[in-house]
């Protein structure tokens, strides 16, 4: 088993993150497992109280099945995870809108 690791900086910009994904993808073998930093397609803006607010979630649900496409349609097809939306936000109770534990 071959394991890419992509040290990318991650861009507050979904796009600009999506090419930098589509160019690692580009380059990797079929055969490697490739990771990505944690935010890698949303960006992560800490110094933005609202960066959460401001994502598209269409835009990144787009991406994540461009993504699934292009991994997919190499030789070794189960090897891609695309995590649920982990920013979203949290209800009263302080769990995850989307199911994630609190």
């Amino acid at each position: 088993m071959k394991l890419r690791l992509a040290q990318l900086i991650v861009a507050d910009d979904i796009d600009i993150n999506f090419q930098k994904i589509k160019a690692v993808l580009g380059v990797s073998e079929a055969e490697e497992w490739v990771t990505f930093p944690e935010g890698m397609l949303s960006g992560y803006s800490p110094a933005d109280n609202e960066y959460i607010d401001k994502l598209s979630w269409e835009k990144i649900g787009k991406y994540k099945s461009e993504i699934a496409r292009i991994v997919t349609s190499r030789k070794n097809r189960w090897r891609c995870h695309l995590p649920r939306h982990p920013y979203r936000k949290r209800n009263a109770e302080g769990a995850m809108a989307n199911g994630f534990p609190g």
